[in-house]
């Protein structure tokens, strides 16, 4: 049969149907587009929803990290909304990051969350920056009447009392804790940084052990059993539980420095010195710590020229390091330098008198935890040493005692103009003179 040919009406038929079917994929389009304004509109409040939601799920198990990082992109997506500005600002404090943690906690009180919370959260920043005149009463009360918030008001005492250096009060909040609380893992490792502290490395280490037994392959956890094992001579138990914290922490200088060390002392020295060379490749910002250690290995295995390369390295950005300076000297003696080898000797001589000063205002500090003077002092031996990372929170904890304390505020502007910060070293320099009020912020 031949193919029909159309029927003379065809045109007719489609002249009256076009305008229908245009209408229709009008109609099409129009609501294609509708959806997709609507998705656009709505993708950021899904996803700051998502993110909120994993946060959550992480601060249920304590990861502070997690949390943090699925806050801040909660907070980008969504930056008026004032519940997710308050979960970031408590994470944040958790985490030590105070000044983040009280911008976020203003945002979220400017954006309208319940002001009791926010009141309560100023409370935990306080204590857990140390500042507890007048606040552990407000939170013994809180924690005596059964709060919800309990837990964390006890964890808020004892970083306090940790970053305080009160070793007494530390222990005795983390130890109520834990007859409250037995499974609380955060108040076993917070109860053996205080035994740390006190260096009484045995008690520190059960601590260790039983929080890891309540929270298995927490790397920091993993790494404070490591490290004290590696501190009571105990290198061979410490290896895995130091190899595993680096391997789990690859950025955390501290983990892989720890990790060198153990290997050094079991005589596997080629293998840290690789170690170290490899994270140092990895980490253009070297901190001199790894330098030191650097020198000290090579020296070991005799390559004399590298360890003067690394160890020079390690006095230009820590100058007041005694193993560097041990070590400097005993090169040069080897290389019949002696007069060089003098000053360096010297020098740890006069490192090594500071470091035993240190330590007695550290047992002194036990029984008057509150002294501003033993509070400034180490802090300035501190600076003098240049181990400036460690001399801030000393002055800056006898500033809160006292905050007209001139000595310290001297003290400060030397800090400040040591790392290169000069307006707020003349601010301090102003105040150690009585004539200004410096603004302090941890």
């Amino acid at each position: 049969m031949g193919m029909s040919l159309p029927s003379p009406a065809s045109p007719v038929l489609w002249k009256r149907l076009l305008p229908k079917f245009a209408f229709a994929i009008l109609i099409l389009l129009t609501a294609a587009a509708i959806l997709a304004g609507g998705w656009f509109f709505a993708y950021p409040t899904v996803r700051a929803w998502q993110h909120t939601a994993e946060a959550e799920k992480a601060l249920q198990s304590d990861d502070l990290s997690q949390a943090a990082d699925h806050l801040r992109h909660a907070a980008a997506l969504q930056p008026a909304d004032a519940r997710i500005r308050f979960l970031l600002a408590r994470t944040l404090r958790r985490l030590g990051e105070v000044s983040a943690a009280r911008r976020e906690l203003a945002e979220a009180a400017r954006l309208g969350h319940p002001r009791q919370e926010v009141d309560l959260e100023n409370v935990l920043l306080l204590a857990q920056s140390g500042e507890l005149d007048g606040i552990e009463e407000t939170l013994q009360a809180l924690i005596t009447a059964g709060h919800p918030e309990t837990p964390l008001a006890l964890e808020a005492l004892v970083v306090g009392y940790l970053t305080l250096h009160d070793l007494r009060n530390a222990e005795r909040w983390a130890s109520y804790w834990l007859t409250k609380e037995p499974t609380a893992w955060k108040a076993w490792l917070l109860r053996g940084k205080a035994w740390e502290q006190g260096v009484q490395l045995d008690a520190a280490l059960q601590d260790y052990l039983r929080a890891a037994e309540l929270k298995p392959g927490d790397v920091e956890i993993t790494f404070r059993v490591g490290e004290m094992l590696r501190r009571l001579d105990r290198y061979s138990e410490a290896l895995p539980h130091l190899r595993a914290a680096a391997q789990g922490k690859p950025d955390d200088a501290a983990m892989t420095l720890s990790l060198a060390k153990c290997l050094r002392s079991l005589g596997r020295t080629e293998e840290a010195l690789r170690l170290l060379q490899e994270w140092r490749n990895q980490h253009p910002e070297t901190p001199p710590e790894v330098f030191a250690l650097l020198g000290r290995l090579a020296a070991d295995l005799h390559r004399t020229d590298e360890a003067l390369s690394w160890l020079s390295q390690a006095e230009r950005v820590s100058p007041g390091d005694e193993d560097t300076l041990n070590t400097l000297a005993v090169l040069y003696r080897e290389l019949g330098q002696d007069e060089e080898a003098e000053k360096y000797d010297a020098r740890a001589k006069d490192v090594h008198r500071k470091i035993k000063r240190i330590d007695a205002l550290l047992r002194a500090l036990k029984n008057d935890p509150r002294n501003v003077e033993i509070r400034h002092e180490i802090g300035w031996l501190l600076v003098t040493l240049g181990h400036y990372d460690k001399a801030l929170p000393w002055l800056l904890s006898a500033l809160e005692q006292n905050a007209d304390h001139q000595p310290t505020h001297h003290a400060l502007a030397e800090y400040y103009e040591a790392i290169g910060d000069r307006e707020t070293a003349r601010n301090h320099r102003l105040a150690a003179q009585g004539k200004a009020k410096a603004r302090i912020e941890r």
